[in-house]
């Protein structure tokens, strides 16, 4: 079995609480067209393999969602996981998320476990906070909570992204750390977003809680912040995720154009041109 996997950008990130030791969001999600490829491919032996580029953690997140799915079936199964990546690691973009969620999807089938959505949501959420967004057959979505309550929305126009990534992988853990120095009282009013959003709406919400914590301490972000803003003339400009990735939105494919031609160009850094899409765990 071969799946595609998308990346997320945050539009909107609020930091709304904290319980058990857990941050609480409202977070608007939508997908994009950077995908990593994952193969999985069933194996006769009872051992996990997991071949990719990634960082032995972001690896170890498939690894780790692949062996929660095992305790189902009660017995070693054995399967062997390639993963192609395109997504950038550490960039806020979710992709260790998404390839962990298309591994219980993969999993659920390749052994025929028939878990039920929560059961897959508690597995995910064993991983990592992000993972069961990718669950939800939608390219536009509504977080709340620790990452476990997800709401499908309508997007009712095509957004055109512009993506700097410096080069620079920020851990969550350290993200929320600087917000929590940062910040001593969280946010506890939101201007609820409609289940029908259009452009302006979301443009004019677009924010992110941890883009003012994470910039203040790693430079690369802020200059790619500075440099973004001035080439997106006026257009909503964030961080996504928590970092270190910043991105741009525009309504239609010219504005998108520009921005990326009049982006500063700076060595080792990787830039994209992205569009939303729906889910493509469920385009098959």
């Amino acid at each position: 079995m071969v799946l595609e996997t998308a990346a997320k950008i945050n539009i909107i990130l609020k930091i709304v609480g904290k319980s058990g030791g857990f941050h609480n969001l409202y977070s608007v999600v939508c997908l994009i067209n950077l995908f990593d490829t994952i193969e999985f491919t069933a194996s006769a032996e009872d051992n996990i393999e997991v071949e990719s580029k990634l960082n032995l953690y972001k690896k170890d997140l498939v690894y780790k969602a692949a062996m929660l799915c095992r305790e189902y079936t009660y017995e070693n199964r054995g399967i062997n996981i390639k993963i192609e990546k395109r997504i950038p690691a550490g960039a806020g973009l979710g992709g260790a998320s998404s390839d962990a969620a298309a591994a219980i999807i993969a999993l659920n089938k390749i052994w025929n476990l028939n878990l039920t959505r929560r059961q897959m949501n508690d597995a995910a959420l064993e991983c990592g906070s992000d993972i069961p967004l990718f669950f939800e057959n939608s390219g536009f979505m509504l977080i709340e909570g620790r990452g476990g309550k997800v709401k499908s929305l309508i997007l009712d126009c095509n957004i055109y992204f512009v993506l700097a990534y410096p080069n620079t992988n920020i851990s969550t853990k350290s993200a929320y750390m600087w917000f929590d120095r940062l910040t001593t009282d969280a946010i506890d009013t939101i201007k609820p977003l409609p289940d029908v959003a259009d452009f302006q709406t979301i443009a004019e919400l677009a924010a992110n809680d941890l883009q003012k914590p994470v910039s203040n301490n790693i430079s690369a972000v802020n200059a790619a912040l500075i440099d973004m803003k001035l080439a997106a003339s006026g257009g909503p400009v964030f961080m996504t995720g928590s970092g270190s990735c910043v991105a741009a939105m525009f309504e239609n494919k010219k504005e998108r154009e520009d921005c990326f031609l009049r982006l500063k160009v700076r060595a080792g850094w990787d830039y994209y041109k992205a569009d939303s899409v729906d889910n493509p765990l469920f385009a098959r």
